[in-house]
């Protein structure tokens, strides 16, 4: 009546402060909403598409920076841009939100994919002797770190 908001009215509408924290923080239910968000974009593209062990770890170990929308979108592009049924690590791993993260830390897999490029880059009868300028190594250590990594 007097128009005063008392204390006590406060405490009754307003409890306790629930603090939600973003999925990044909570990994135990990142798998959770990840097969959840797979489940609901497969019955509205009514499309079976499986996910491979090594790709769902992969979404998992992601931090998940733009929180649900993000992972909402991936999963909706993943699926709907899926021909063959399965989704791969391959697939995955070529999303732009996932090129800064994929094997970062791993030299051997990036030496492997900086040499991969520079074999493709460079083509005719002098090709090698190029690539190995490029990358800076002599042309029988480029026969060599392609024969252990099998291009």
């Amino acid at each position: 009546d007097k128009n005063i908001f008392s204390k006590e009215l406060f405490n009754l509408f307003y409890p306790a402060i629930i603090h939600i924290p973003p999925i990044r923080e909570r990994n135990e239910d990142v798998g959770f909403y990840i097969q959840d968000f797979l489940d609901r974009f497969q019955k509205m593209s009514e499309k079976k598409v499986a996910c491979s062990t090594r790709a769902l770890a992969l979404l998992r170990s992601f931090p998940w920076p733009g929180n649900f929308k993000q992972m909402a979108r991936i999963i909706s592009y993943l699926i709907s841009s899926n021909t063959k049924g399965v989704i791969e690590e391959s697939d995955i791993l070529n999303l732009p939100d996932f090129k800064s993260i994929s094997n970062s830390y791993n030299l051997k897999e990036q030496e492997k994919q900086l040499i991969s490029r520079a074999l493709t880059h460079f083509n005719g009868p002098y090709s090698k002797e190029a690539a190995a300028n490029a990358l800076g190594i002599s042309k029988a250590t480029l026969y060599r770190k392609i024969q252990e990594y099998g291009l």
